[in-house]
């Protein structure tokens, strides 16, 4: 799932994962950033905030309800 908001040009964004190492974004100088943040099925918690700066953090519950194929599209299943 893709992530895109505004921010303070040059700050880190950071999504603090619950099981994986954190991953870190720099706001472009247009003050836009996009980030990349890979779901488990089921309910994920996506945590996102400023540098190391929690008062700017944010949560977002996302259930994930299907699979992404390579393709980007969802897989779709079909009768037997």
């Amino acid at each position: 799932m893709t992530f895109r908001g505004t921010g303070p040009a040059g700050f880190e964004l950071i999504h603090d994962a619950e099981s994986e190492p954190d991953t870190r974004v720099t706001i472009g100088a247009d003050g836009t950033w996009s980030l990349d943040v890979a779901l488990d099925p089921g309910t994920n918690l996506v945590t996102l905030r400023l540098g190391n700066d929690l008062s700017t953090e944010l949560t977002w519950t996302v259930k994930a309800v299907g699979v992404a194929s390579p393709a980007g599209s969802f897989a779709t299943p079909s009768p037997g």
